[in-house]
């Protein structure tokens, strides 16, 4: 079935006035949704994924209101906003598999802050984001604030690379979460600190538990001593290709490790843990 088939499917099974959110998906307009269980109505672009996210959110039970021309998505007394409302229907509960209660975390590629927000509501009592595109550090700030979490989350705006300086991050989007070390039409450039100095920092602030989405950031990890890897036995880490893959499970060889999720056939996220 072609995804404009399935696309039809979730307009009439779930929206109010399903012909008008056709025409102007077709012709580009502004699209307005509103669930068949809702008064609600949400503007909205064609590319923005709402239309078919949209439903499964609610049906996970999140509540959806307009905030200041974007969406706050809430659950469990988590406030989000999220201009990638797919990243909400990621089984972010794998990231629960460490015990996070009075563990202070680093939290490499906070995106969102989704996750900072996750760790701090299963006990964590410190959060050190390392985020450098500068949207993303707007909805970061203020998911913070809404949360109440202003003392005891800390932001670096920087993005961890082998050395400090600057380097281009690429993305097939302009938004979103695939800004990365790889092609893209759209590029920004962001401050860079060097993995060794992150790992330094995060002795002083005696991290328990390090997590890493950084997009291919994580392949240098291979050249930091491994003196400095083992001050810290607890990682989260998304792999992003398979030689990535292999050059980490070799740097973490005196680890015991754990794929939690294949993200797609050269994607894994994995725990290693002593």
């Amino acid at each position: 079935m072609s995804r404009y088939l399935k696309k039809l499917q979730v307009i009439f099974k779930h929206y109010k006035k399903p012909i008008n959110v056709i025409i102007s998906y077709l012709l580009n307009k502004d699209i307005y949704l509103t669930l068949k269980n809702s008064n609600l109505t949400i503007k909205t672009r064609k590319g923005s994924g709402l239309i078919s996210a949209l439903p499964l959110l609610s049906k996970k039970g999140w509540k959806i209101n307009p905030w200041k021309n974007m969406l706050l998505f809430e659950k469990d007394g988590i406030k989000l906003i999220q201009p990638d409302p797919g990243v909400l229907l990621q089984n972010l509960e794998i990231y629960h598999c460490f015990d996070f209660k009075n563990k202070s975390v680093l939290d490499i590629g906070g995106f969102f802050g989704e996750t900072a927000i996750l760790f701090k509501k299963w006990g964590a009592v410190k959060v050190v984001i390392f985020e450098p595109l500068p949207f993303h550090l707007k909805i970061l700030h203020q998911n913070i604030k809404l949360n109440n979490l202003e003392d005891s989350v800390k932001v670096y705006p920087y993005a961890v690379s082998d050395k400090d300086g600057y380097t281009i991050l690429s993305s097939t989007t302009k938004y979103g979460s695939g800004f990365g070390l790889h092609e893209g039409k759209y590029k920004v450039r962001v401050k860079t600190i060097s993995w060794e100095n992150v790992l330094k920092m995060a002795k002083e602030e005696n991290i328990d538990i390090i997590k890493v989405d950084c997009e291919g950031c994580e392949k240098y990890l291979k050249n930091v001593p491994d003196s400095l890897i083992n001050c810290f036995d607890k990682w989260i880490i998304e792999l992003h290709s398979k030689e990535i893959i292999e050059s980490i499970n070799k740097k973490f060889k005196s680890f015991k490790s754990q794929t939690l999720e294949q993200v797609e056939t050269d994607v894994i996220i994995t725990r290693f843990y002593k």
